[in-house]
């Protein structure tokens, strides 16, 4: 039986928000075209991971504060982007 993932879109969101300050300066000391695209967290209850997924899908969602939040629990998912929206 295969699991429904829900899948959230969000606006005036970025990932470089939830990492830390100096971690993005470093990033960026590189001289590189790199920015952080996905965050991966995994809840664990009774035995059972379910992954959550938080990302861009291309540098214009990056530039545009535009994230993706994916997981097959809702809950779970429902509590990130609650907490997203209060950044």
């Amino acid at each position: 039986m295969a699991e429904e993932v829900e899948k959230i879109r969000l606006d005036k969101v970025s990932l470089s928000q939830l990492f830390n300050q100096n971690f993005i300066n470093k990033l960026d000391e590189l001289k590189e075209d790199v920015f952080p695209n996905a965050i991966i967290l995994i809840k664990t209850k009774d035995s059972v991971s379910m992954p959550l997924i938080i990302s861009h899908q291309n540098k214009k969602e990056v530039e545009g504060k535009i994230i993706h939040i994916e997981s097959p629990d809702s809950d779970f998912l429902n509590k990130i982007k609650n907490m997203l929206q209060k950044l």
